[in-house]
Order: C-alpha cells, then sequence, then structure tokens
C-alpha cells in the first residue's frame, strides 16, 4: 500500500504550469513539523483539477491537509550526474478542519482526481422507514 497523508503548511508558493502536451501541474514544497526544532519540507507535485484548485486557493504559509501517494523517479543531469526525486503526487487536497476557508462555502468542488459519482434517488418518500 503507498499512501501518504498529511496536514502542514505550504513552504513555497504555488505554481501553476503545463507540459508540453497540455497537462495542468503544480508543484510546491509542504512543512511538516516533527519536533518543535525539526521541520521536514516534502515536495509535493498534482496535476488538473488538484493543481488548479491548489494554485487558486492557496498561498506560502497556508494550512493544507492532502491525500496522496510517494512517487520516486530518477534522471540523468545535463552534466552527466544522476539524480533521484521523492515526492508526493497529491490526489486530494483540503483546507484544514476548523479553518476559516473550510468554514466557508465555496462554488469550487473539493479537490480530487478521483471520479465519484452517486446514482439518481427518485422523489418517492413512500418507502422511507420514517
Amino acid at each position: 500500500m503507498n499512501e501518504f497523508i498529511c496536514s502542514g503548511y505550504l513552504a513555497v508558493e504555488p505554481e501553476l504550469q503545463s507540459t508540453p502536451s497540455g497537462k495542468t501541474y503544480c508543484r510546491t514544497r509542504i512543512a511538516l513539523r516533527r519536533t518543535d526544532e525539526i521541520t521536514d519540507f516534502i515536495p509535493i507535485c498534482c496535476w488538473e483539477g488538484t493543481a488548479k484548485f491548489l494554485a487558486k486557493w492557496f498561498r506560502k504559509g497556508s494550512g493544507i491537509e492532502l491525500r496522496g501517494e510517494l512517487q520516486s523517479s530518477s534522471w540523468t543531469d545535463a552534466d552527466g550526474n544522476r539524480r533521484h526525486r521523492l515526492e508526493v503526487i497529491a490526489r486530494t487536497i483540503e483546507f484544514p478542519k476548523g479553518s476559516k476557508r473550510d468554514a466557508a462555502h465555496t462554488s469550487e468542488d473539493p479537490a480530487t482526481d478521483e471520479d465519484l459519482s452517486y446514482p439518481e434517488v427518485a422523489d418517492q418518500d413512500e418507502d422511507l422507514p420514517f
């Protein structure tokens, strides 16, 4: 199982970008406090709707909650050095529970890359047990 869940603060201003093929993405870092003296800065990447939501509603210093998965990649840079990256691919981004933004209702749908669909419910009250 590869699942990463955290709550922290954005350490870098999110910037919306596009791939050459037109897919939208956003990279940033999230600051996670391990102790009062130690903070980890974790690279985050998200795609399409989640990326647009992040860039629109969050700024450096904003509280954030996210769920995603760890992904590693490696490549050779221009100088011939082998490089490695470990980052979180964020699938769901939310405002921290209890924040002003969490309490405010926006016209935006929650930021998720999952396709959730629910069946239609008929307007017939006769079969309800209450």
